[in-house]
């Protein structure tokens, strides 16, 4: 999840320029980042993942919600974010992904199946508890972020644009990877959290229209095609979340962070 880091490094490039709008109101966002940060101080003083059973984990887990962070405004409304609130998104989609990883297992001679649900029960079923709301989180995280950045993109100038597209090119890549993770969970698995795998998928259906505006014509295709496979292969009663995902990246119109080229 590199990714979010370079959309962290890219927006604040940004906002240093002169002449964007200060920080606004994102309720939960300051309580997110204190126990987050707690999360990782005390995770790094062990040297290992905290238990899940850990109260300060326990309590992150609580308040890694869409709802309660950013209150009550959709994904689309990050659209009009302020420069430095951009910045305080993609902090919390950062620190999200590094605790998240903490939780899954290393790559391993012979790897566990593709999917993060089926990766969390090969890594002993300890910690499904976390990576399943953590995950869905950084889904709609990474989503608001991705709808600011474009925003703040927009106020680059055009002979100046060229500069930002690795940044750009990194959020795709990193958009696609998580969404390949959400075609792996088309069927429930033994062990894991059954309402944490629905919590991602209706995760991925609320960020799935900004991330196919930040994609290419070409990875959009690319992308709607994995989520047909995924929709054709579903249980049966999720079919319906994943048909709202296939359709979101249908369109063809090259808009928001898709205009801005390869």
């Amino acid at each position: 999840m590199r990714f979010t880091r370079n959309l962290f490094l890219g927006a604040l490039a940004i906002v240093s320029a002169p002449g964007c709008a200060a920080a606004g109101e994102l309720p939960g966002v300051d309580e997110y980042l204190r126990l987050v940060d707690v999360v990782i101080a005390a995770r790094n003083e062990a040297g290992a993942p905290l238990p899940e059973s850990d109260p300060r984990v326990q309590a992150l887990v609580a308040m890694a919600s869409d709802r309660k962070v950013f209150g009550r405004s959709s994904i689309a409304d990050s659209k009009s974010l302020s420069g430095e609130d951009v910045i305080r998104v993609a902090d919390v989609a950062t620190k999200t992904a590094e605790v998240l990883g903490g939780y899954l297992p290393p790559p391993a001679a012979t790897p566990p199946p593709a999917n993060i649900m089926a990766r969390a029960v090969a890594n002993g079923n300890k910690y499904h508890g976390v990576s399943g709301p953590l995950f869905a989180f950084s889904l709609t995280t990474m989503a608001r972020s991705v709808a600011g950045f474009t925003t703040l993109l927009e106020t680059v100038p055009q002979d100046q644009r060229a500069a930002k597209m690795p940044v750009v090119r990194t959020i795709r890549s990193g958009a696609i990877r998580l969404l390949s993770e959400v075609f792996g969970m088309t069927w429930p698995v033994e062990g894991a959290d059954e309402k944490a795998r629905q919590a991602i998928l209706h995760a991925a259906v609320d960020a799935a229209p900004v991330i196919a505006g930040s994609l290419t014509t070409t990875e959009r295709k690319e992308v709607w095609r994995q989520a047909f496979q995924a929709r054709v292969l579903a249980a049966p009663e999720d079919q319906g979340t994943l048909q709202k995902i296939d359709r979101a990246f249908m369109g063809t119109d090259c808009v928001d962070l898709c205009a801005f080229g390869e």
